[in-house]
């Protein structure tokens, strides 16, 4: 066999393995998602993603997108089926104290006064006070709390640092960082928005911001990016 035949034949197999690999991720992920949006009527947070979609605005699609993004990550990291589905709530809910937050401060398109930054920024606590009676796991509920804090402490609410934030909080705040760069400042691309974020070596896990380079080279060719 030559050395074209036997590269050739390596980048089938790579290939093949790349696209089972895709499948699996997929499939994991969807499933997730459909079990906590449809398949959970009995639930306790059934109600919570109805008011995630009371409003003709961007909370409901952004949710399921961050959801979406942190269940393939957590997925391609091979976490279980209970951690995803924590992870898969804790993502859908990481915003719904913004339903607790005046609309007129939500909606403001440009920087918000130091008062007005201060109401938006409790949204993380309201949500894990609105969600307090759910019995959702602990896992989502600290999503919940710490989606915007930072590793280098200059996040909020609480100004945790890297030691002091969740696994799974740090896995939403990346996927949370990109899908605002991506949908809601729809001119960025995907890789300029990742390029962005692997710059931040001080304020995001490069360890997760990795995670999710691997998820978008594997699924290029179908269209999520």
């Amino acid at each position: 066999m030559s050395h074209e035949s036997r590269y050739l034949l390596k980048t089938k197999e790579t290939k093949e393995i790349n696209d089972r690999l895709k499948e699996q991720v997929l499939e994991r992920a969807y499933r997730i998602m459909n079990q906590i949006l449809y398949e959970s009527d009995l639930k306790p947070w059934t109600e919570y993603i109805k008011i995630l979609n009371l409003r003709n605005d961007r909370l409901y699609p952004h949710s399921v997108d961050v959801a979406l993004i942190s269940l393939m990550m957590g997925a391609e990291l091979g976490y279980s089926d209970v951690i995803l589905t924590d992870i898969g709530l804790g993502a859908l809910f990481h915003d719904i104290g913004k339903r607790l937050i005046p609309r007129r401060i939500l909606k403001i398109p440009t920087e918000r006064s130091l008062e007005e930054e201060a109401i938006f920024r409790r949204h993380c606590i309201l949500g894990v006070r609105y969600v307090s009676g759910s019995s959702l796991p602990e896992n989502s509920r600290n999503i919940i709390l710490q989606h915007h804090e930072r590793m280098d402490g200059s996040g909020y609410p609480k100004r945790l640092t890297e030691e002091r934030i969740s696994e799974y909080a740090k896995i939403v705040m990346v996927a949370d960082t990109f899908d605002y760069f991506t949908a809601d400042i729809p001119s960025m691309e995907a890789a300029e928005a990742l390029k962005v974020i692997k710059k931040e070596t001080r304020s995001y896990p490069q360890i997760y911001v990795n995670t999710l380079e691997t998820v978008l080279n594997r699924f290029n060719s179908t269209g999520r990016t």
